[in-house]
């Protein structure tokens, strides 16, 4: 019984994980839109991160 268990908690967890690592991917895919629309607008690099949640590392590599 303790092995049905565990291995059910096991299954239980890697499913958890890889819902909260896809929404945390889908999030950070959201920051990079914006941030290219942004981009796009040609608005400041700085006003870029702050509402993007980027570094600005990360949006000049957009």
């Amino acid at each position: 019984m303790t092995t049905e268990r565990d291995i059910k908690n096991q299954i239980f967890y890697a499913e958890t994980m890889g819902q909260r690592k896809g929404r945390e991917e889908g999030i950070r895919d959201n920051q990079r839109e914006t941030a290219r629309r942004m981009l796009a607008l040609s608005m400041d690099l700085a006003v870029i991160a702050q509402v993007s949640g980027l570094t600005p590392e990360e949006i000049q590599a957009l």
